[in-house]
């Protein structure tokens, strides 16, 4: 006989399995995006952390299209192009940063936590108009590829595509993380947490299209 651990964990699975399926289709009319983020780490020689800033404002931008696209109304709290003036966005920010810490301290457990903050949170959800404040950002990594030797070999054996197969044996392969993390920030619950990984560079059309299917799910009504 399961116990509640292995009820709850049971009930998230047929969860997910369920949503893979059928698509989330949460109904959402507008969502504010705390912070987004975006890093490149090159992992070809250690763990070196690159410049990020274009690729944070490209992420920023991609969010910013999708989400016109998907007619999902959208504000994004982003410290870089915030002013002196933005005062109060700061400590938005700051005050949800506290409310998702304590939240994802909690994740795993197997009761729904409600964040100590969730009663300052409503007042955001007012001032907002909406209850879904989401994290979303992306990871991405250069890693050296495992397989230069049997793609050299095999363009021995076909000696045309010997040139295509050096340059790309020497071009770095990229792994993309992507991370999406709705809260209702009335309820204190967690509405969708995602994680995906692909062979994409963080800037690629790829990603705006995984952007695109996440907000379009969030957007959309059952």
């Amino acid at each position: 006989m399961m116990d509640s651990d292995e009820k709850f964990q049971a009930h998230l699975r047929k969860k997910e399995k369920y949503y893979a399926r059928k698509g989330y289709s949460l109904g959402i009319d507008k969502v504010v995006f705390v912070d987004p983020f975006f890093f490149l780490v090159d992992r070809r020689k250690g763990v070196k952390l690159e410049d990020s800033e274009q690729g944070l404002f490209d992420f920023k931008n991609q969010l910013e299209a999708c989400a016109e696209s998907c007619d999902l109304e959208s504000e994004i709290l982003f410290p870089k192009t915030m002013s002196s003036s933005d005062v109060h966005k700061y400590n938005d920010m700051a005050l949800m940063n506290s409310w998702v810490g304590e939240r994802l301290a909690h994740d795993g457990e197997n009761v729904e936590m409600i964040p100590l903050e969730t009663e300052y949170t409503t007042e955001l959800a007012n001032e907002y108009n909406t209850d879904y404040f989401c994290y979303t950002g992306a990871f991405t990594s250069k890693q050296k590829r495992s397989y230069i030797g049997g793609v050299i070999f095999g363009s021995i054996i076909i000696p045309y595509l010997l040139p295509f197969a050096i340059a790309r044996a020497f071009v770095p392969k990229h792994v993309t993380n992507y991370y999406y993390l709705l809260y209702n920030v009335r309820t204190g619950q967690s509405v969708w947490t995602t994680e995906r990984e692909f062979n994409l560079k963080g800037s690629s059309m790829g990603i705006s299209s995984i952007i695109y299917d996440t907000l379009y799910q969030t957007k959309k009504s059952r």
